[in-house]
């Protein structure tokens, strides 16, 4: 059986995967032409929804996870690093969305994709910074960590 502090680094890795091709497809659908561009819109919704779909998923999974790890934490500000950096990187995608919707809404203005665009790749950078700080709860600090 799983511990429950585990669930959260075992779910991390859907939201990444998803969140991680964003940008490129992103960047796909303005650069291909247009009997392709329609694929690569409906490649970059479907993973921006299920990234941030998932990703509200962790990030509910890894508040569980703080609560029951921090008495055993040398350094507490490593967890909550780590937590900043992962709201930033929801903030840009949920930036994302909202440009991606104005865009639905507005055909003609085809400025909000590069928009788009901008945002999906400051939050890639986010979302890397993200997992370098949970991996460096985990190597360095010893998070979730069992000693037999």
């Amino acid at each position: 059986m799983l511990r429950e502090e585990l669930y959260h680094p075992v779910f991390s890795h859907f939201p990444i995967a998803f969140l991680s091709v964003v940008p490129f497809v992103g960047l796909g659908r303005l650069l291909l032409k247009e009997k392709n561009r329609q694929t690569a819109e409906l490649l970059f919704r479907t993973f921006l929804y299920s990234g941030l779909v998932t990703y509200l998923v962790v990030l509910y999974l890894g508040d569980l996870s703080l609560e029951i790890i921090k008495s055993t934490l040398p350094k507490l500000q490593a967890a909550y690093h780590h937590e900043d950096m992962a709201y930033y990187t929801l903030y840009l995608f949920m930036g994302v969305l909202g440009f991606d919707s104005l865009y639905l809404n507005m055909k003609d203005k085809h400025w909000l994709n590069y928009l788009a665009l901008i945002a999906s790749f400051a939050g890639l950078y986010f979302l890397i910074q993200t997992g370098h700080s949970g991996a460096t709860l985990v190597y360095e600090y010893g998070a979730a960590v069992k000693t037999n």
